[in-house]
């Protein structure tokens, strides 16, 4: 899954979604020094990534996708079924998707002082461009894909995944109906588990 779902799946604890959300940005050493509760928000962040990357109902979703994108089809089966989450976000959460927004962004900027200059640089486009609120329509996940394509090599281009998207969006709401349950029931089992920790 990818960004939205992480925050969703996240405590209330401001420092723990922070962690979960900012995961993938922070790298090394730089993590060390981090307050022990956005280590623990990181460490979250990859169980999420390890239960989807291995669920079977995600890998068939991927497979839909394989022929024509190869190696990117679970990147973007991640974010295909994020947008399914935005979508249909009125199922997930009493919160409205921009009020829940504006909140993950807030907690999470203000943490930035802690963080590397890489991570804050992602903080601010996240913030600035309104990821979450992007994610419920086709053209805002054209434009994520398109952002991202900048950043690969080889000149790919992924913004024509979303038509492959659209042919099979009813497989991918199915993979999601059946998946998200299970992964959310797998974060809070995490989370249950963990000590409470010092702020």
């Amino acid at each position: 899954m990818n960004l939205l779902a992480h925050a969703i799946l996240s405590p209330s604890d401001p420092a723990i979604l922070t962690g979960n959300v900012i995961a993938d940005w922070v790298k090394g050493k730089a993590r060390h020094a981090l307050p022990a509760k956005i280590r623990l928000g990181m460490t979250l962040h990859h169980r999420i990534d390890s239960f989807t990357d291995t669920h079977h109902v995600v890998a068939t979703a991927a497979m839909l996708l394989s022929e024509k994108w190869g190696r990117y089809s679970t990147v973007l089966a991640d974010i295909f079924l994020d947008h399914i989450l935005a979508s249909t976000w009125q199922h997930h959460s009493d919160l409205p998707l921009r009020l829940f927004a504006r909140r993950t962004y807030s907690a999470i900027n203000a943490f930035c002082p802690l963080l590397p200059d890489r991570c804050n640089m992602a903080i601010a486009a996240m913030t600035i461009d309104d990821w979450f609120t992007s994610y419920q329509t086709p053209d805002g996940i054209r434009l994520a894909l398109a952002r991202m394509s900048t950043r690969l090599r080889h000149g790919i281009e992924l913004a024509p995944a979303v038509d492959d998207f659209l042919h099979h969006r009813q497989a991918f709401q199915s993979a999601f109906d059946t998946f998200f349950p299970q992964l959310r029931t797998h974060a809070e089992t995490f989370l249950a588990a963990e000590a409470t920790l010092p702020a």
